[in-house]
């Protein structure tokens, strides 16, 4: 599996949801979707995009059921090793994370979350993995939360 099978599982975990015959993925900006619909074109599957004007968001459907399959064989939500833990996670991140202004400490916050403690606990571990040093992981409103705010930790690296 090359790191765009790993980076989309990480989005379905975030943003999707896996039935026997579909795989749906939700997003509140289509352009999101679409790059996401670039990915499983690769696959050789047809994503369909539609707007839900009820809840103003856009759904990304797959209705293959062998679609479907692949993503549960791989381990959905949590894939089964060996696989490429960073392209995961950057799926996740891609798929709930956000980035802020942090007045108080006036930095960039990057912010996660998830309910699942599995998927929280290997996200830490991948972050610590490349040299992230202190994510902080707070319970609150029902979701596991990892923040980074240490000024090293969310300035892109200068490294050639």
């Amino acid at each position: 599996m090359n790191d765009d099978v790993w980076w989309l599982l990480g989005v379905i975990a975030g943003d999707g949801y896996v039935g026997k015959y579909f795989v749906e993925i939700s997003d509140m900006h289509k352009e999101n979707l679409e790059v996401v619909a670039d990915a499983i074109r690769k696959l050789g599957c047809k994503p369909v995009i539609t707007k839900d004007a009820r809840e103003r968001r856009y759904r990304l459907w797959v209705n293959s059921k062998a679609f479907a399959d692949l993503i549960k064989g791989l381990g959905f939500p949590i894939p089964k090793p060996p696989f490429n833990h960073v392209a995961y996670v950057q799926g996740l991140y891609d798929a709930e994370g956000h980035v802020e202004y942090w007045r108080p400490k006036r930095t960039v916050r990057i912010n996660f979350a998830n309910k699942n403690w599995d998927i929280i606990r290997l996200v830490i571990e991948t972050l610590t993995s490349i040299g992230v040093q202190k994510p902080y992981v707070r319970y609150s409103s029902r979701s596991y939360r990892v923040q980074l705010y240490r000024k090293e930790d969310v300035t892109p690296s200068r490294r050639t």
